[in-house]
């Protein structure tokens, strides 16, 4: 049981939507759908993030495709920052405050701009 799952050395930021075990598919994979909220409680889901936002690799970095279900799942980026299932490199930071219960995630770009955020706090 956690509350999120923290991955790296993908050159490109990503956060996925609170996730909770949604079965397993006709193929014998397991896929998740999007929860309520991030947490424990029983209508609650997992959070996900990939970081840092490394580096030009590739240029214009490729994502899951439009077609694809895992796609749903993505809170970063979200529609406005995709375009043909590619996302526009940039370079940057992410920066976690944790006070008691609370955490708070926050993704910059070089200079400061701050691209993502999102708070949880543990109940």
């Amino acid at each position: 049981k956690v509350d999120w799952v923290f991955g790296g050395h993908e050159h490109m930021y990503q956060r996925f939507k609170p996730v909770r075990f949604g079965g397993i598919n006709s193929g014998g994979q397991a896929w998740g759908k999007v929860a309520a909220k991030y947490g424990r409680g029983g209508a609650d889901g997992v959070g996900y993030m990939l970081a840092p936002a490394a580096g030009h690799y590739p240029p214009s970095s490729k994502l899951l495709t439009s077609s694809s279900h895992e796609r749903s799942l993505l809170a970063y980026p979200g529609s406005g920052q995709i375009n043909n299932d590619k996302i526009s490199p940039w370079v940057g930071f992410v920066m976690m405050d944790i006070k008691g219960k609370s955490l708070t995630i926050r993704a910059h770009a070089l200079g400061g701009a701050t691209r993502d955020l999102v708070s949880y706090t543990k109940p």
